[in-house]
């Protein structure tokens, strides 16, 4: 019992040293090191003709009103892998894929309610968005324009 013990905790020791003697930070890490490399020119336009598509994908055959899309289903529709797809969106825009596809989401919302037809209701317009459920409209509404879609409606 003693010695599992204490290689358990020397294990955990040298961790948390390892850890210490880290000369940069948590959020370095996370973007890739001090060491990681710098993209290059080239990695750069591949990843801006890649975003094009999915900018054309999503416009012109609005696949954001799919409700669960998934940046799966994207990468699928295109032709590349997933992890790409992601990686591009977030580099290219600063956004995750999730607020990527919202964003669309959020602007086809305020032109069916720019319609003004007062027989469509706030769950039609949700689900005529793909949203899959109201909290997740108005979150994601406010979040994209700063404003609830009533306030929004207000000043249009």
């Amino acid at each position: 019992m003693i010695l599992p013990s204490l290689l358990l905790s020397a294990l955990l020791f040298g961790i948390f040293h390892v850890g210490l003697l880290m000369e940069y930070t948590a959020d370095e890490m996370a973007a890739g090191g001090p060491d990681a490399p710098v993209p290059d020119d080239e990695d750069d336009r591949a990843q801006r003709a890649l975003l094009e598509r999915v900018q054309q994908l999503m416009t012109e055959k609005q696949v954001y009103l799919t409700p669960g899309l998934k940046v799966t289903d994207v990468a699928d529709a295109l032709g590349t892998n997933r992890t790409y797809v992601s990686a591009c969106i977030n580099r290219q825009t600063g956004m995750s894929f999730s607020d990527y596809v919202n964003g669309f989401r959020v602007r086809h919302a305020q032109e069916l309610l720019l319609r003004k037809d007062d027989t469509l209701t706030v769950a039609q317009v949700c689900a005529q968005s793909g949203f899959a459920g109201d909290t997740s409209f108005f979150r994601n509404f406010k979040k994209v324009t700063g404003q609830t879609p009533s306030e929004w409606m207000a000043g249009h």
